[in-house]
This record gives structure tokens, C-alpha cells and sequence, in this order.
């Protein structure tokens, strides 16, 4: 019997190789909602771990839905980042997500860019 789509992450969060300056690039891609936070912060966790002090760059262009439980994760994992001396940020992001950070008032929080137009 096939697994149900439940049981498939509906979010794919893969690293880039660091960039020139040093920031550590994540991508994310699909649905950013409850059951997905949990392994969200175990992996910003480790790469704070790993490569703090350098800047966490989010790169959300293909996230599709974010809810509230993917807002207080990504402020989770923000605050895990500066502890450990280092930055979380989304410079730049899908229009679903600039625009629930901006009616959320934490685009500044996350130095968001304006949204990435998606190809047609």
C-alpha cells in the first residue's frame, strides 16, 4: 500500500555550497507549516553548529504556504543564530512569504528582499 502524502515531507530544505563571503546559503522549497518546524530547526541547528559565525541566507523563492508554526521557527532558529554570534536571514523570498512577513511586520526582523517574480 502506498504511504500517504502525510507522511512525505511537504518541505525541501537543501544547502548550497558557502558563498564568496562566507554566508551559508539554504534553500527551501514547498509547504512551510507545523509538521514541518521540527526538522527545519534540527537543521539550522546544525549549521549553526557548524558554521557560526557566518550568516544563515535563506533562500525562500519556492516556498508556497508558510503558517504561523513556520513564522515562530524561522524567529526560533533567528535567535539560535545570533546567540551563537551569527545572522539568519531571508534576502530572498517567494511573494506567499513577503507577504506573510509583511502583514506579519518582520520583514526588517529577516532583511527580506522584495519577492522573486515565479516564471509562468
Amino acid at each position: 500500500m502506498p504511504q500517504s502524502d502525510h507522511s512525505l515531507p511537504r518541505l525541501a530544505i537543501d544547502d548550497a555550497e558557502p558563498a564568496e563571503d562566507g554566508s551559508v546559503p539554504v534553500i527551501l522549497a514547498g509547504e512551510f507549516d507545523r509538521d514541518e518546524t521540527g526538522r527545519f530547526e534540527t537543521h539550522i541547528a546544525g549549521l549553526v553548529r557548524q558554521h557560526a559565525p557566518a550568516p544563515i541566507r535563506i533562500d525562500a523563492t519556492a516556498v508556497s504556504f508558510l503558517d504561523s508554526a513556520g513564522i515562530n521557527a524561522l524567529l526560533v532558529c533567528r535567535d539560535l543564530a545570533e546567540r551563537a554570534g551569527s545572522a539568519l536571514s531571508i534576502p530572498v523570498a517567494s511573494p506567499v512569504v513577503f507577504q506573510v512577513l509583511q502583514i506579519t511586520e518582520l520583514l526588517s526582523l529577516f532583511h527580506v528582499g522584495e519577492p522573486e517574480r515565479q516564471a509562468s
